[in-house]
């Protein structure tokens, strides 16, 4: 749906909640899973590694989610 000038589409708000819920989300479990792995012996590499992957993924999904909401942010200001 698209709005007249100076409106503010209905989807728009809600998206960007969703966004912001989204990072609150992913960076409270990179940041728990940082926690729960600090001073522990890893067993074999492949732990290592998975706990690398789902870091990154996390870390990307907030990385995305914020660019998703400044994006919006930026187009409703323009």
């Amino acid at each position: 749906m698209i709005s007249g000038p100076g409106q503010i589409d209905r989807r728009v708000p809600m998206v960007m909640t969703f966004c912001l819920l989204t990072e609150i989300a992913f960076a409270l479990a990179h940041h728990l899973l940082y926690s729960h792995m600090n001073n522990r012996v890893v067993r074999d590499s492949q732990q290592q590694q998975w706990v690398t992957r789902a870091s990154t993924a996390s870390a990307f999904v907030v990385k995305l989610s914020l660019t998703t909401a400044s994006s919006m942010a930026y187009a409703q200001w323009m």
